[in-house]
């Protein structure tokens, strides 16, 4: 019994604890010694399941409940498959009872990543669908934006400083309309793997057009953003449409975690430097970091730590998976209270472009 990888114990009549294998030890993080004498069901995080299991052993003199969760030491579940055996003398009568315990955790965690997998082979269905459905009218939107430019232009008497304004809201009609196709187009190149379009792309102009993309939400908040790299143009080979989706998720999320702080203001910091013979972008906040439980999840699909309808647990992953396509990495590094610097690497060129 000593020597079992499962959790078995031993009570007495009473239910109190007699013995715990090194097994349960290992696995509940407790001694023997700081559990014998206490009532094994004490450590059920639903106590009145394990008292109905052996509630129905003392009836049939052997009881099974799947998927129980007990309380380790350090606070966590552990979810066991538990079958507990009544013991009996040579006279019939009860002296206690035998449980073994699996531990089903890994199980759970299996089946719960399963259904992120579902999940997302449904969203991989659905995909297609909704990129017809948005990019539908996406194309109207611009077709009607073109027509007003034209409008506009033959249009005579106006004056100049009406046309100028309207002329520029009209393009930033057309260029959200482009990015919104940029976006489906996004989303079915995570489900479809559609490769990136290669070209000389200017890093400095990537990040300022991103924060231009978020210029509403970014006075909302009263925050203020810095771009801080090297003078001039900084050029690189690369997808300028997956680069600013990039960009404007990292700083999307950026302005979320100072929202979530709730003092006010706050600061961002886009930072283009060189090192290691790429550049690398660094997005810095002064929000709320990350608590260490989350870090080891935060590029894990479908996984956010945003309340409901706020985050989809889609930004990072896809992020993530464009900056691999574009031949780069990317993490993060972060202190709760202070905030958060998400940052990717991309090289000069990538290898398919050649010499």
């Amino acid at each position: 019994m000593q020597n079992a990888s499962d959790l078995i114990f031993a009570t007495d009549v009473q239910g109190l604890l007699v013995s715990l294998s090194k097994g349960g030890e290992r696995i509940l993080g407790y001694k023997t010694w700081e559990l014998v004498g206490r009532e094994f069901s004490e450590l059920a995080a639903r106590r009145s399941d394990l008292l109905d299991a052996m509630e129905e052993a003392i009836v049939r003199g052997s009881a099974s409940r799947l998927d129980i969760p007990l309380k380790a030491k350090d606070g966590r579940l552990v979810w066991c498959n538990i079958s507990i055996v009544v013991l009996t003398n040579r006279s019939g009568q009860r002296v206690g009872a035998v449980g073994i315990c699996q531990d089903m955790s890994q199980w759970k965690e299996f089946q719960a990543k399963l259904r992120n997998v579902e999940r997302f082979a449904e969203m991989g269905r659905l995909a297609g669908g909704i990129a017809h459905e948005i990019n539908n009218p996406l194309a109207v939107i611009q077709e009607i934006v073109g027509w007003a430019r034209t409008l506009l232009r033959d249009e005579k008497g106006l004056p100049e400083s009406f046309r100028s304004e309207m002329e520029k809201a009209l393009l930033d009609i057309l260029e959200q309309t482009r990015r919104g196709r940029t976006i489906t187009h996004q989303l079915l190149g995570f489900v479809r793997d559609v490769p990136p379009c290669w070209e000389r792309v200017d890093l400095g102009d990537v990040a300022r057009k991103a924060i231009g993309f978020l210029g509403h939400e970014i006075r909302r908040e009263g925050v203020s953003v810095e771009v801080v790299g090297p003078e001039g143009r900084v050029e690189s080979i690369s997808d300028p449409r997956l680069l600013e989706q990039v960009m404007v998720n990292l700083l999307s999320n950026a302005l979320d975690a100072i929202e979530e702080k709730g003092v006010g203001g706050g600061r961002i910091v886009v930072e283009i430097v060189r090192r290691e013979g790429a550049w690398e972008i660094r997005v810095s906040d002064t929000g709320t970091g990350i608590d260490e439980a989350h870090r080891e999840h935060i590029f894990e699909l479908l996984y956010t730590t945003k309340s409901p309808g706020k985050g989809t647990g889609l930004g990072l992953p896809i992020s993530k998976r464009i900056v691999e396509q574009l031949g780069g990495e990317m993490g993060f590094e972060t202190e709760v209270g202070r905030g958060t610097t998400f940052w990717f690497r991309i090289p000069d060129r990538p290898t398919q472009w050649g010499d």
